[in-house]
């Protein structure tokens, strides 16, 4: 399988978020301190972002464990985007397709067994442009239904 090309844009706007927030978050707090609104802020917004992941784009869109009212789904996309974990349709198809390909290492998008781990890692940020999502993934997931 060829490797796919690396998203330059997006390592740079990932790695500059990085590097700002490692120098600028401890001189705040050096200089100005945390009040307890910014530590509860802190865990909300966390929190929001990773159940939105767990909940939405893992349970309900990849495995269609349950289903929730387009408000729900609405707030769960919102937070899944929130968290930079790309569109529920794609994380979702990505998954999918891990779970077929679990066992085939250069068809798994996820497989720990090739870079290093690199793509387990870090690459569900999209620094690699994405590969062509297979249609009936697309359908399956718009209809709400297995592959």
């Amino acid at each position: 399988m060829k490797k796919a090309p690396i998203i330059w844009t997006n390592v740079l706007v990932f790695s500059l978020t990085f590097l700002i927030t490692i120098i600028s978050v401890p001189l705040y707090g050096y200089f100005y301190g945390f009040t307890m609104t910014h530590i509860v802020a802190t865990v909300l917004t966390l929190g929001f972002a990773g159940m939105s992941i767990t909940v939405g784009y893992h349970r309900l869109w990849a495995h269609k464990t349950y289903e929730a009212h387009p408000i729900l789904e609405f707030i769960l996309a919102l937070g899944g985007a929130f968290a930079l974990q790309n569109s529920a349709l794609h994380w979702s198809s990505d998954h999918r397709i891990h779970h077929k390909f679990v066992d085939q290492n250069d068809k798994d998008p996820y497989s720990a067994k090739k870079d290093f781990g690199l793509v387990t890692s870090v690459g569900c940020y999209e620094i690699t442009k994405a590969k062509n999502i297979a249609t009936t993934v697309i359908a399956a997931i718009y209809k709400k239904t297995e592959l």
